[in-house]
């Protein structure tokens, strides 16, 4: 085996191979984990005007500043399609900024959302145009005007700001808060209103099978019950037919729970054995409560504005602007 003996200059020689792609691969590598961590062209300006609210965001390397009324664009993208009409989309805006407002703190003299909660509603461009490919730029455009029309209006309540919820389409109507306790109070202003368009829908009705073993397994994982036996299991719903809780022996499941854990498209389901299977079939796409966006396109294609539309489904609401 040869042993390379180095000289004093080669040594340096040597360092410097060594140095100098380490010094190149530390000043390039913020930009390269930028490009990797979502790091997308805006569709805002990231302008410092006085009372800027913005959404900080969690990255691979820090945090980011994003302001509100451009990431409001992304999270429009991720919760209504951009093909409705414009004061659907107006006002769904506004419910997503007054979402937003009651997430909002004060931090070294700025105004800053966390986006740890809102996140899950949101799509970067590079998603959108994966999900929309020609017609990303007209669907931004679209979705972009809306946030730009309503810029800084939210819905109050008795003067504060509410969290009005949402869904892409209701059961035929929308869930009656009042029936829920935990909710009653905090959601005062959310009522149950007809939504018979949303019938017409053509995914209104879906379907999901399941084995009887697949079927078991989910249930016993849920009840953290291996042993459980599920002769009997009773539905309990509210007066509009989504699903309260179910129950199994003297296990009780919350509706939501049960929903979540099957994947299922709406909160309002029923279940029936079908060829050795568990076959569930759903109406309407969502939890049941709010604004139901369908319906509210329908109201909004035979003229009636954002503000039409928000009244229609809350109560003793009013619009203001921050």
């Amino acid at each position: 085996m040869k042993i390379r003996v180095l000289k004093k200059r080669e040594k340096g020689r040597e360092k410097a191979k060594i140095f100098l792609p380490a010094l190149l691969f530390l000043i390039v590598f913020p930009y390269i984990i930028s490009g990797f961590s979502g790091q997308e062209k805006q569709i805002f300006a990231n302008e410092e005007v006085p009372g800027q609210i913005w959404v900080l965001e969690k990255k691979f390397w820090g945090t980011g500043k994003v302001p509100l009324e451009e990431y409001l664009v992304g999270m429009m993208a991720a919760t209504i399609p951009a093909e409705y009409e414009p004061e659907t989309l107006k006002a769904q805006a506004i419910i997503l900024r007054s979402f937003c407002m009651n997430h909002m703190e004060k931090e070294n003299g700025e105004k800053i959302i966390r986006d740890d909660v809102i996140k899950e509603y949101y799509m970067r461009v590079s998603q959108c145009e994966e999900i929309w490919q020609e017609n990303t730029e007209v669907n931004l455009q679209k979705l972009q005007e809306a946030v730009k029309e309503t810029k800084g209006m939210i819905v109050v309540c008795n003067g504060d700001i509410v969290e009005p919820s949402f869904c892409r389409m209701s059961n035929g109507k929308t869930r009656d808060v009042t029936e829920y306790v935990m909710r009653r109070e905090k959601y005062s202003y959310m009522k149950s209103v007809a939504c018979e368009r949303d019938k017409m829908a053509a995914d209104y009705v879906q379907y999901v099978k399941f084995s009887h073993k697949d079927f078991e397994e989910i249930i016993k994982n849920m009840i953290s019950d291996k042993n459980a036996k599920l002769e009997k299991l009773i539905i309990y719903r509210d007066k509009n037919d989504y699903v309260k809780e179910i129950h199994i022996g003297e296990k009780v499941i919350d509706g939501e729970e049960f929903r979540k854990s099957f994947n299922l498209v709406s909160s309002c389901y029923s279940l029936e054995i079908i060829n050795n299977a568990i076959e569930i079939q759903t109406k309407g796409i969502g939890h049941g409560f709010g604004f139901s966006q369908y319906e509210a396109d329908r109201l909004a294609q035979e003229g009636n504005n954002y503000t039409y539309l928000l009244k229609y489904f809350f109560d003793n609401i009013e619009l203001e602007k921050v």
